[in-house]
């Protein structure tokens, strides 16, 4: 008997679907798909925290950590990721989870677990409601101060099979209705709840107590904290690309290439939405940004890069809308909630057909079968792409902290470079370039920090939104034509595409105001920065919906950026290209915008 049960201290998360009952009598199918995305996410989130899932019966999750702390910390980040899952799906179709954790004495037998330690957990995950956490007192006093986390003490709770109280703590989305309780916290603090979910728990409780001036004039201060890397050797040429560019007057390694669709063979590279591992970041020195200079079509241009911040046109809004200005507005609007905010602009509803034929130019198989798509939901979609300045002002004060590394292509390959981050991605930049060297995950910490400190919801656009937006209402293969050229965006300029010119290529990024928009006013749609969106990557369009919202389905490990980069060949900067790679990459080709949803 000895040899068969083992007895052993640790913590255990039991997890389990709200009302699975019903959504399974709704739509059987649909729900089981559904599970099997989060499953997924549970089994990333569980791995990356050092634990172990034992059992999946039914709905329910149950996993096994070393580190009460690690089991906390994957709860946190399962229901921020849960949040941004349902957030594309109808209220009666998404899939809620509450949380039990404890540590306890626990009979191992081969690989599953059983005695109080789990029944208690199990119980506790009653009390969490629809996308809460709830803890044994045992959690809390080893959990202390060391997240940041706030408890709400339940008191003691009877719950069943248990014959001793359990002294129960929440850590949930303020709003969760408790076994009978009232709703323990009102609307704005379920923002800051988010807010410190997303970031390090540390900082965000004041950042969401000041009033809007507050932001603004913090803000101010932190924007003088903007740093530039220095420049690295240059990159030889990746097989996927036709070529690479010849050296330039810029300075900064050359270019790299697209990362291949799907990204199959890239390393994941370890990140977290909330991690609190990395070490801070170090500041560096500002210097401007070289200008930007190539022969374009039918002349020769120049493009001086932004020595400052970017500054906002006098028909841009500035501070917070409320609802009725907010309803009021118009397509063409622009406007910019706080002094470090993305300048945001109001793109009209409509419809367009979404992919390439087999006759385009470029065309590639995942690009089909074209279909039409109906854009429908008001929302707004910011002008440039998110800058090295505005994700600087998101690290700083939230306190949020990614793992250094970026992945760069070098001596014939894609390696991943441990000294490089976001603040030194290898090549020269202000704080007006795109900032690089992000993960998806980094995206949307950054999207829900903004919800949660403006109370408003910002997010990444959907595939079906970015191509929607990068087209602008033409249908040819990049928004301003058939042709493209030094003039046009920023790609390997020492390729030729569609019979366009060729230049000496420039080496990095650009000023995300630098080139043309495009008609709706949004900048480098094509071109400088590849952008994460929130889908999870498909092969094909192939069963697709018809409407503008992300696929939540197929491999969700993967995400598609679209719009190709300062690396790619300009085939890859159709409005029509679209890539997967893996969500965890951090790349010097990557990059991210955001929308707003308008009500």
């Amino acid at each position: 008997m000895d040899r068969e049960l083992k007895r052993k201290l640790a913590a255990i998360l039991v997890a389990d679907v709200v009302g699975y009952s019903r959504l399974i009598a709704d739509d059987e199918e649909a729900t089981l798909r559904r599970l099997e995305v989060f499953r997924g996410i549970w089994q990333d989130g569980v791995v990356r925290c050092g634990g172990r899932i034992f059992n999946t019966a039914g709905d329910a999750i149950l996993a096994e950590f070393p580190s009460v702390v690690e089991a906390v910390r994957c709860a946190v980040d399962f229901q921020v990721e849960a949040r941004v899952q349902n957030d594309t799906m109808v209220d009666n179709r998404q899939m809620h989870f509450r949380i039990g954790i404890t540590v306890g004495d626990v009979v191992e037998r081969g690989s599953d677990l059983l005695g109080d330690g789990v029944n208690i957990a199990a119980r506790l995950q009653t009390l969490a409601g629809r996308g809460g956490i709830c803890v044994s007192n045992w959690v809390r006093e080893q959990v202390g101060n060391k997240l940041g986390v706030t408890f709400t003490d339940l008191g003691e709770q009877t719950v069943k099979n248990i014959p001793t109280p359990i002294r129960a703590y929440l850590i949930a989305p303020p709003g969760t209705q408790v076994a009978g309780s009232p709703v323990v916290r009102d609307t704005a603090a379920m923002q800051d709840w988010l807010g410190r979910a997303v970031s390090s728990w540390k900082s965000m409780a004041a950042v969401t107590g000041l009033a809007v001036a507050g932001i603004a004039g913090a803000f101010l201060v932190v924007a003088q904290m903007r740093t530039t890397p220095q420049p690295s050797p240059a990159p030889p040429p990746d097989a996927k690309q036709a070529a690479v560019p010849a050296p330039g007057p810029a300075p900064g390694p050359a270019p790299g290439p697209a990362p291949g669709k799907a990204d199959p063979k890239s390393p994941a590279l370890p990140s977290t939405p909330a991690s609190l591992k990395s070490p801070q970041p170090q500041a560096k020195p500002t210097e401007p940004a070289a200008p930007v200079s190539g022969p374009g079509i039918g002349g020769t241009t120049t493009i001086a890069a932004a020595p400052g911040r970017l500054t906002p046109g006098p028909s841009v809004r500035l501070g917070q809308l409320t609802e009725a200005i907010e309803r009021e507005m118009k397509p063409g609007d622009a406007f910019k909630e706080c002094d470090n905010c993305p300048e945001m602009v109001v793109i009209p509803t409509g419809e367009f057909v979404m992919g390439s034929s087999i006759a385009e130019p470029g065309h590639e198989r995942d690009e089909a079968p074209t279909r039409k798509v109906t854009l429908a939901k008001r929302i707004a979609v910011a002008r440039y792409a998110v800058t090295v300045d505005e994700f600087d002002t998101f690290v700083t004060v939230a306190d949020y902290r990614p793992p250094a590394g970026c992945r760069v292509f070098e001596a014939g390959g894609w390696r991943e470079k441990p000294e490089l981050s976001f603040r030194n991605p290898g090549f020269q930049q202000t704080g007006t370039h795109p900032v690089v060297c992000v993960n998806w995950a980094d995206a949307k910490a950054y999207t829900d920090w903004m919800s949660a400190r403006l109370r408003v919801e910002y997010r990444l656009p959907t595939e079906a939104e970015r191509e929607y937006a990068t087209r602008a209402g033409t249908a040819t293969l990049f928004s301003w034509g058939d042709q493209i050229g030094a003039a046009r965006a920023a790609y390997d300029w020492s390729v030729s595409f569609n019979g366009s010119p060729t230049a000496s290529a420039r080496r990095g990024t650009h000023p995300v105001d630098a080139f043309q928009p495009n008609p709706w006013g949004l900048f480098q749609m094509h071109g400088n920065v590849s952008e994460w969106v929130e889908d999870c990557w498909n092969e094909t369009y192939r069963n697709a919906l018809l409407d503008a919202v992300a696929r939540t389905t197929g491999d969700c490990r993967r995400r598609v950026l679209r719009g190709g980069s300062w690396g790619y060949s300009p085939k890859d900067l159709r409005s029509a290209y679209r890539e997967g790679a893996t969500s965890t990459n951090r790349n010097f080709n990557f990059g991210f915008r955001v929308v707003r949803v308008l009500r």
